[in-house]
Protein backbone atom coordinates (compact mmCIF):
# COMPACT_ATOMS: atom_id res chain seq x y z
CA UNK A 1 0.00 0.00 0.00
CA UNK A 2 1.19 2.90 -0.71
CA UNK A 3 2.02 5.86 1.73
CA UNK A 4 1.56 9.15 -0.49
CA UNK A 5 -0.87 11.06 0.71
CA UNK A 6 -4.18 11.24 -1.38
CA UNK A 7 -5.13 14.35 -2.63
CA UNK A 8 -8.89 13.65 -2.67
CA UNK A 9 -8.86 12.85 1.50
CA UNK A 10 -6.60 16.19 1.53
CA UNK A 11 -9.30 18.25 0.14
CA UNK A 12 -12.07 16.31 2.18
CA UNK A 13 -10.25 17.08 5.76
CA UNK A 14 -9.91 20.33 4.52
CA UNK A 15 -13.64 20.94 4.00
CA UNK A 16 -14.30 19.31 6.65
CA UNK A 17 -12.14 21.69 8.76
CA UNK A 18 -13.79 24.61 7.14
CA UNK A 19 -17.17 23.35 7.94
CA UNK A 20 -16.42 22.68 11.62
CA UNK A 21 -14.82 26.60 11.70
CA UNK A 22 -17.16 29.28 13.12
CA UNK A 23 -15.21 31.28 9.55
CA UNK A 24 -16.76 34.52 8.55
CA UNK A 25 -18.47 34.55 5.16
CA UNK A 26 -15.79 35.91 3.51
CA UNK A 27 -13.12 33.84 4.71
CA UNK A 28 -15.42 30.67 4.39
CA UNK A 29 -15.46 31.66 0.94
CA UNK A 30 -11.77 32.60 0.50
CA UNK A 31 -11.14 28.74 2.11
CA UNK A 32 -13.34 27.26 -0.06
CA UNK A 33 -11.88 28.66 -2.93
CA UNK A 34 -9.00 28.09 -1.81
CA UNK A 35 -9.45 24.19 -1.41
CA UNK A 36 -10.94 23.92 -4.90
CA UNK A 37 -7.99 25.51 -6.68
CA UNK A 38 -5.97 22.86 -5.24
CA UNK A 39 -8.65 20.03 -6.43
CA UNK A 40 -8.12 22.19 -9.62
CA UNK A 41 -4.23 21.75 -9.78
CA UNK A 42 -4.99 17.98 -9.57
CA UNK A 43 -6.80 18.02 -12.70
CA UNK A 44 -4.61 19.96 -15.18
CA UNK A 45 -1.52 22.07 -14.02
CA UNK A 46 -2.93 25.10 -15.78
CA UNK A 47 -6.56 25.50 -14.21
CA UNK A 48 -5.65 26.89 -10.66
CA UNK A 49 -3.87 29.95 -12.97
CA UNK A 50 -7.15 30.01 -15.28
CA UNK A 51 -9.88 29.75 -12.69
CA UNK A 52 -7.93 32.75 -11.10
CA UNK A 53 -7.90 34.69 -14.72
CA UNK A 54 -11.68 33.53 -15.57
CA UNK A 55 -12.38 36.44 -12.67
CA UNK A 56 -12.02 39.33 -14.92
CA UNK A 57 -14.04 38.99 -17.84
CA UNK A 58 -17.93 39.02 -16.41
CA UNK A 59 -18.90 36.15 -18.78
CA UNK A 60 -16.59 33.82 -20.56
CA UNK A 61 -16.75 30.88 -22.72
CA UNK A 62 -14.10 28.99 -24.51
CA UNK A 63 -12.83 31.97 -26.64
CA UNK A 64 -12.32 33.95 -24.10
CA UNK A 65 -10.65 31.47 -22.38
CA UNK A 66 -7.92 31.35 -25.26
CA UNK A 67 -7.85 35.07 -24.78
CA UNK A 68 -6.92 34.83 -21.40
CA UNK A 69 -4.44 32.03 -22.06
CA UNK A 70 -2.89 33.60 -24.97
CA UNK A 71 -3.71 30.67 -27.18
CA UNK A 72 -7.05 31.50 -29.00
CA UNK A 73 -6.01 29.07 -31.95
CA UNK A 74 -5.90 26.14 -29.38
CA UNK A 75 -9.49 25.68 -29.87
CA UNK A 76 -10.30 22.27 -28.72
CA UNK A 77 -7.80 22.96 -25.57
CA UNK A 78 -9.89 25.88 -25.04
CA UNK A 79 -13.10 24.00 -25.15
CA UNK A 80 -11.61 21.05 -22.91
CA UNK A 81 -10.45 23.58 -20.05
CA UNK A 82 -13.85 25.02 -19.69
CA UNK A 83 -15.49 21.74 -19.45
CA UNK A 84 -13.57 20.89 -16.41
CA UNK A 85 -14.12 25.01 -15.17
CA UNK A 86 -17.69 24.09 -15.68
CA UNK A 87 -17.54 21.41 -13.00
CA UNK A 88 -16.76 23.65 -9.98
CA UNK A 89 -19.70 24.81 -7.99
CA UNK A 90 -18.99 28.43 -8.22
CA UNK A 91 -19.80 28.61 -12.05
CA UNK A 92 -22.79 28.73 -13.11
CA UNK A 93 -24.57 29.35 -16.77
CA UNK A 94 -25.26 32.56 -17.84
CA UNK A 95 -28.32 33.20 -19.40
CA UNK A 96 -26.96 35.24 -22.15
CA UNK A 97 -24.81 32.71 -22.97
CA UNK A 98 -21.33 31.04 -21.42
CA UNK A 99 -20.32 30.91 -18.03
CA UNK A 100 -19.97 33.18 -14.73
CA UNK A 101 -18.81 33.00 -11.36
CA UNK A 102 -21.35 33.32 -8.35
CA UNK A 103 -20.46 37.10 -7.31
CA UNK A 104 -18.64 36.12 -4.23
CA UNK A 105 -16.36 34.54 -5.96
CA UNK A 106 -15.49 36.76 -8.40
CA UNK A 107 -15.63 39.73 -6.10
CA UNK A 108 -12.76 38.46 -3.68
CA UNK A 109 -11.05 36.89 -7.22
CA UNK A 110 -11.09 40.32 -8.73
CA UNK A 111 -10.06 42.49 -5.66
CA UNK A 112 -6.87 40.01 -5.71
CA UNK A 113 -6.02 41.26 -8.72
CA UNK A 114 -6.63 44.71 -8.36
CA UNK A 115 -4.81 44.65 -5.02
CA UNK A 116 -2.01 43.93 -6.65
CA UNK A 117 -2.10 44.88 -10.61
CA UNK A 118 0.78 44.15 -12.12
CA UNK A 119 2.27 42.97 -15.89
CA UNK A 120 0.04 40.24 -15.89
CA UNK A 121 -3.25 41.73 -14.71
CA UNK A 122 -2.35 44.51 -17.33
CA UNK A 123 -2.15 42.65 -20.18
CA UNK A 124 -4.89 40.17 -19.47
CA UNK A 125 -6.73 43.16 -19.87
CA UNK A 126 -5.59 44.69 -22.78
CA UNK A 127 -6.01 41.33 -24.51
CA UNK A 128 -9.88 40.77 -23.22
CA UNK A 129 -10.58 44.45 -24.32
CA UNK A 130 -8.97 43.95 -27.85
CA UNK A 131 -11.19 40.71 -27.97
CA UNK A 132 -14.31 42.71 -27.15
CA UNK A 133 -13.35 45.40 -29.63
CA UNK A 134 -12.83 43.64 -32.78
CA UNK A 135 -16.15 41.20 -32.16
CA UNK A 136 -18.23 44.84 -31.52
CA UNK A 137 -16.71 46.15 -34.56
CA UNK A 138 -17.26 42.54 -36.66
CA UNK A 139 -21.00 43.51 -34.81
CA UNK A 140 -21.41 46.69 -36.25
CA UNK A 141 -21.01 46.12 -39.89
CA UNK A 142 -23.52 43.26 -39.89
CA UNK A 143 -25.88 45.07 -38.04
CA UNK A 144 -25.95 43.71 -34.98
CA UNK A 145 -26.09 46.24 -32.66
CA UNK A 146 -27.33 44.86 -29.73
CA UNK A 147 -24.55 42.20 -30.11
CA UNK A 148 -21.95 45.31 -30.27
CA UNK A 149 -22.75 47.19 -27.43
CA UNK A 150 -22.97 44.40 -25.19
CA UNK A 151 -19.40 43.96 -26.53
CA UNK A 152 -18.36 47.26 -26.01
CA UNK A 153 -19.79 47.61 -22.92
CA UNK A 154 -17.45 44.61 -21.64
CA UNK A 155 -14.68 46.52 -22.60
CA UNK A 156 -15.60 49.98 -20.73
CA UNK A 157 -16.44 47.73 -17.63
CA UNK A 158 -12.81 46.98 -17.96
CA UNK A 159 -10.69 49.59 -18.52
CA UNK A 160 -13.23 52.54 -17.74
CA UNK A 161 -10.66 54.97 -18.63
CA UNK A 162 -9.94 54.11 -22.35
CA UNK A 163 -11.82 56.49 -24.80
CA UNK A 164 -11.90 54.24 -27.17
CA UNK A 165 -14.43 52.13 -25.44
CA UNK A 166 -16.29 54.77 -24.77
CA UNK A 167 -16.61 56.23 -28.31
CA UNK A 168 -17.29 52.68 -29.89
CA UNK A 169 -20.81 52.36 -27.76
CA UNK A 170 -21.03 55.85 -27.72
CA UNK A 171 -21.51 54.98 -31.82
CA UNK A 172 -23.78 51.87 -31.34
CA UNK A 173 -25.92 54.10 -29.04
CA UNK A 174 -26.13 56.28 -32.14
CA UNK A 175 -27.04 53.56 -34.14
CA UNK A 176 -29.92 52.51 -31.49
CA UNK A 177 -31.01 56.17 -31.79
CA UNK A 178 -30.64 56.25 -27.98
CA UNK A 179 -29.20 59.57 -28.38
CA UNK A 180 -28.94 60.68 -24.92
CA UNK A 181 -26.66 57.51 -23.87
CA UNK A 182 -24.56 58.13 -26.90
CA UNK A 183 -24.01 61.60 -26.27
CA UNK A 184 -23.35 60.56 -22.52
CA UNK A 185 -20.74 58.33 -23.94
CA UNK A 186 -19.22 59.86 -26.39
CA UNK A 187 -18.74 63.65 -24.15
CA UNK A 188 -16.87 61.20 -22.00
CA UNK A 189 -15.01 60.04 -24.86
CA UNK A 190 -13.70 63.72 -25.52
CA UNK A 191 -13.08 64.14 -21.61
CA UNK A 192 -10.54 61.02 -22.17
CA UNK A 193 -9.09 61.66 -25.25
CA UNK A 194 -9.76 65.36 -26.15
CA UNK A 195 -6.78 64.90 -28.98
CA UNK A 196 -9.14 62.44 -31.01
CA UNK A 197 -11.25 63.99 -33.69
CA UNK A 198 -13.58 60.56 -34.22
CA UNK A 199 -14.15 61.66 -31.07
CA UNK A 200 -16.07 65.37 -31.61
CA UNK A 201 -16.98 63.61 -35.03
CA UNK A 202 -19.62 61.18 -32.78
CA UNK A 203 -20.68 63.60 -30.69
CA UNK A 204 -21.50 65.88 -33.07
CA UNK A 205 -23.74 63.59 -35.01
Amino acid sequence: MSDAPNPNNAAAQAMAALLASDASPEEFTRRLLAINIEQARELDAELPALLRACAIPRQFDAEVLGVLRNAPGEGARNAALLEQIKGFSFVKEYSGGGFVYHDNVRDLLLAEWQAAPGDEYAALLQRLVALYLKRGADALETQGYNYALADFTRAVDLQPENGDNYRWRGATHYQLRDYAAALADLTRAVALMPENGNNYYWRGL
